[in-house]
Order: structure tokens, then sequence, then C-alpha cells
């Protein structure tokens, strides 16, 4: 219990992300009791906007389970500590469809309006459309590609690699605060 209590310090005194990524390219440890645990320490550390990319769309027709299971995770976590909190939490659930028909409208619609094209326009047409540039990006499994991952949205993204979880059915404290160490101790994140 030190050594993850020295973990939480050290992002606590260092800026963490303020949007984190999932990118699942194992399919074997998709599940939604996984994306729901990631989900709540999300909560947990004061991170609310989380994006999930799926890139076999198994997820897309569970966002309201995933986040209704993250709010019970939550609840029970701070009924047992006596913690009276309300966080809350700005789930994105992403897949290759979703993110190619964002793309072909944003893109139609700027044509169509004659607007000048730059990245501050396009920025703001995905963020209409809910694809965020996240700070974080976890991706996960040995893929080492981002399975068609919206790249535009991840110009200043750290990318941490896990091949698995511990348990495919969540994600534990430690495992978790390893990631935010690893995103807080990157070199650019330090100003190098």
């Amino acid at each position: 219990m030190m050594e993850n209590e020295k973990m939480i310090n050290v992002v606590k005194e260092k800026e963490g992300p303020k949007s984190v990524g999932l990118l699942l390219t194992d399919k074997n440890q998709i599940s939604i009791s996984l994306v729901s645990s990631f989900i709540f320490w999300c909560m947990k550390r004061d991170i609310y906007r989380v994006t999930v990319y799926d890139p076999w769309n198994l997820l897309a027709n569970y966002e309201h389970e995933i986040v209704m299971e993250s709010q019970k995770i939550l609840s029970t976590y701070n009924m047992i500590r006596n913690i009276k909190t309300s966080e809350y939490i700005k789930l994105y659930v992403l897949g290759p469809s979703t993110c190619h028909n964002v793309l072909s409208k944003v893109t139609k619609q700027m044509c169509m309006e004659h607007e000048n094209i730059g990245k501050g326009s396009i920025n703001e047409r995905l963020m209409k459309e809910f694809i965020y540039e996240v700070d974080l990006l976890v991706r996960v499994g040995d893929i080492p590609t981002l399975c068609g991952y919206p790249c535009w949205g991840l110009r200043l993204t750290e990318i941490v690699d896990v091949p698995k979880f511990g348990n495919k059915n969540y994600v534990t404290e430690v495992e978790f605060d390893k990631l935010l160490s690893t995103f807080t101790s990157r070199d650019r994140r330090r100003g190098k």
C-alpha cells in the first residue's frame, strides 16, 4: 500500500491528464467491467472526460451500461469509505464507423460552407461531434497500431502501452496509478 500512496503523491504533485482515451487493440481484453473500472479510477483521480475506442464496435451499444456500472463501483467505494462526493463523467464510446462518419460529415460541412480549413476550425468541428484531443491514450493489447483511432485527435497526446491488465474484468488502483505516473514522468510533460 505504501508504494501506491507514493505514486498517488507523485501524480498529485505533477499535472495529471485532464482527459484520457482507452484504445482496446486486443479483442480478448474488451469487457464492460474492465472499461467501467477504468472509468471509475478516472473519476477518483479527477479525470472527467474519457473516450473509449473499440475497433470492433462491441461496446457501442453498451455506453449507458458502462456509465451505470462505473457509478455503481463508485457508490460502493465511497459508501465503504464514508466519502460524500458527486463525481461525474463524460464518456464517449467510439468505433471505426463513428469516426469515419464524423470525419466525412465535418469535411462535407466545411466544403459546403466554403470555410477556411485549418487546425482550429477542424478541431472545433470535431469537438462538436465529441471527438476530443486526449492528454493520455492508454493502448491495451500487443498490436502496435491505432486500429483506426482518430489520429487527428492525438497531436499532443502521450500514448502509454499496456499489453494487458492483470485481470480481464477490472483495472486495479496500482495499475491505474502506474499509467498516471508514466504520463507525468514523460520528458515532454516536464518541459524538456
